[in-house]
């Protein structure tokens, strides 16, 4: 709330108790962008925002940025569950690998071949 009051204070022309889009524009590179701008603080639509518009914008604002940092944190969770479902599925499959490439060789020596292997 003290950062609203700090940016409306800044912002509106001393001579008026609203802040309206020029009191913005030269901080912005075209009326487009003021325009955007000025929109997050005039939640009424009516040209100007006053003090409880700001503050209420700056709310929103910092509600819709936990909420992101919740889903980021959320996302990290998730991603990190599925990282280890994926080495446990890697390690599974490495060892399979290894483990047929070494059959084989086993069964070989296992079937009373051993006396063909000896001519070699």
């Amino acid at each position: 709330m003290q950062l609203a009051r700090r940016l409306f204070y800044s912002f509106k022309n001393p001579k008026r108790d609203v802040m309206i889009a020029d009191d913005i524009a030269k901080f912005f590179p075209d009326k487009e962008a003021v325009d955007r701008a000025f929109a997050l603080f005039d939640k009424d639509v009516n040209g100007d925002a006053n003090r409880e518009e700001v503050e209420q914008a700056c709310m929103d604002c910092h509600r819709e940025q936990l909420s992101i940092a919740n889903s980021m944190k959320d996302l990290d969770s998730a991603v990190g569950r599925l990282d280890n479902i994926l080495m446990v599925l890697y390690y599974l499959i490495v060892s399979l690998v290894l483990y047929s490439a070494h059959m084989p060789l086993l069964i070989i020596h296992c079937s009373g071949c051993h006396h063909l292997c000896r001519r070699n």
